[in-house]
């Protein structure tokens, strides 16, 4: 079982430190070089809200998903990491909970699904509604079945059916299996990362 929040980038987007006011044009030049127009084509430019959800999406791309894609993919000629997921909620932080950044910009950030994952929805203060409690419930029951018997599924629980079949879980309010999304842009992240561009 493998996967990823949806809204890694939030963490990770490139526009912070020296790169926070470079033009994005030359950020993505220098990641990739010769394959800049390539690269624009997935994570696209020209406007100021096209560039923070380009930025975002490729931070996280770059430090946790594509990492993550290209792992499991790695397994699946010896029959492993069969299991996807992504985790879509996003948790009802409190304002400040990210310093000054706004908390409802935040979406499905990194290390957000812990809480629901151990049902252990109380040991922050977020605002819990009872959708975040079936959730927590679900995705725990997942991972509990998964680590006694290699398999998420358990009686009452949605199937979770293998990748095998294409599909990914989308562990939302409600969760969802769903085909994979972006599977383009990850085979043209591992073509760049082969080739060192």
């Amino acid at each position: 079982m493998a996967g990823w929040n949806k809204d890694e980038g939030f963490n990770f987007t490139l526009l912070q430190g020296d790169d926070a006011k470079r033009p994005y044009p030359d950020l993505v030049r220098r990641i990739f070089g010769a394959r800049t127009d390539e690269a624009l084509r997935w994570y696209p430019g020209g406007s100021p809200e096209l560039e923070k959800a380009s930025t975002r999406a490729l931070g996280g791309d770059l430090t946790i998903i594509h990492s993550t894609w290209a792992w499991i993919e790695a397994q699946k000629p010896h029959g492993r990491a069969e299991i996807r997921f992504r985790f879509d909620r996003a948790p009802l932080t409190p304002q400040g909970w990210f310093g000054e950044r706004d908390s409802r910009d935040a979406g499905a950030f990194h290390a957000g699904e812990i809480l629901y994952v151990f049902d252990n929805l109380d040991a922050f203060p977020w605002v819990i509604e009872d959708s975040d409690r079936a959730l927590a419930t679900l995705a725990s029951s997942y991972w509990i079945n998964f680590v006694k018997t290699d398999d998420p599924n358990g009686a009452g629980l949605p199937g979770w059916p293998s990748f095998r079949a294409g599909r990914v879980m989308k562990l939302n309010t409600p969760a969802a299996c769903g085909p994979e999304e972006g599977r383009d842009r990850h085979l043209f992240l591992r073509e760049v990362t082969a080739l060192g561009s």
